[in-house]
């Protein structure tokens, strides 16, 4: 097993436990220039910033790994002395915070609102998960992420051009299934839990309880009117009684798939979700979709 936490080793009662050390100086600055990509050697006034740059990541190989990626193709010594200044900034309590502090420089660097808010999305997947690219892309288009294409091939051909972006500066990482041909990718839990918090701070209203083993609704109190976006998918939840009703007007996400068990939703449940562009109910048990379900041209529902 594999924590971050050795209180987890106490409580599991591990026999041996071996500590996973920070990379040296000379490590760290290897794994720099293996995720800068570059074929040509730095010019020396960047190599000696980019050594600094590397050193500020303290030997944490996510975040050189993230820091190194934003910083790819980037040739004005300007750029490089502004980025080593910025993490000169940040100031730090623990290791956790450092490596958040990275992948969050990493992510501003960005400086695409839907290329972040496409890597924001794809922390609705539960931990560890092979994400499908054209499953995320569907999504991505009906929330309007991806907007302004006539085709619907152009918006996927749009949606995999972002991926390729984050896939790129190592935000994202490619996945190949060993049994069919469908292009997937994965996200570092830390890089999903850094998106989390990001949704949180921006006072973005979403609950994300993907992969928890619910096998009920969370409470109605955590149903709030300013829900937004609400992933509870891969959980052994069985039914959705009449008791519940929430009053969601802004929720436009709502995913409920791979509940294999799945096999009710009473209709008073999406009498006042009146916002719905996504509505995901693949891989349930449900054979019929409530009465009271209408939607316009410009909503997405996946049945089972």
């Amino acid at each position: 097993m594999t924590t971050r936490s050795e209180t987890v080793c106490h409580r599991m009662a591990c026999h041996h436990k071996i500590k996973v050390k920070l990379l040296s100086e000379g490590e760290a600055w290897t794994l720099f220039m293996e995720k800068l990509g570059r074929d040509m050697a730095l010019l020396p006034e960047v190599e000696g910033i980019a050594k600094d740059i590397a050193g500020e990541c303290a030997g944490l190989p996510l975040g050189i790994i993230a820091v190194a990626g934003s910083l790819r193709g980037v040739d004005d010594p300007h750029e490089w002395r502004n980025t080593l200044n910025k993490l000169r900034e940040s100031e730090f309590r623990d290791i956790d915070e450092k490596v958040f502090k990275l992948l969050r420089f990493s992510y501003d660097r960005l400086g695409d609102s839907a290329l972040q808010k496409c890597l924001l999305y794809c922390a609705l997947f539960p931990e560890d998960d092979d994400i499908e690219r054209e499953e995320l892309i569907g999504y991505l288009i009906d929330e309007g992420i991806i907007k302004g294409k006539r085709r619907r091939r152009d918006a996927f051909d749009e949606g995999h051009t972002m991926l390729n972006r984050l896939e790129y500066v190592c935000l994202l990482e490619s996945a190949q299934m060993d049994y069919d041909d469908i292009r997937h990718f994965k996200m570092h839990d830390l890089i999903r839990d850094m998106d989390i918090q990001i949704l949180q701070d921006d006072s973005q209203q979403v609950m994300v309880k993907a992969g928890a083993q619910l096998k009920e609704l969370p409470d109605a109190e955590e149903w709030t009117e300013n829900l937004t976006t609400v992933s509870l998918m891969r959980n052994e939840i069985e039914e959705i009684p009449s008791s519940y009703s929430p009053r969601c007007p802004s929720l436009s996400t709502l995913l409920l798939c791979k509940n294999r068990w799945l096999r009710f939703i009473a209709d008073s449940f999406f009498k006042q979700l009146h916002g719905l562009k996504v509505l995901d109910l693949s891989w349930t048990a449900i054979e019929n979709l409530p009465d009271c379900l209408c939607f316009g041209e410009s909503h997405c529902v996946i049945a089972p």
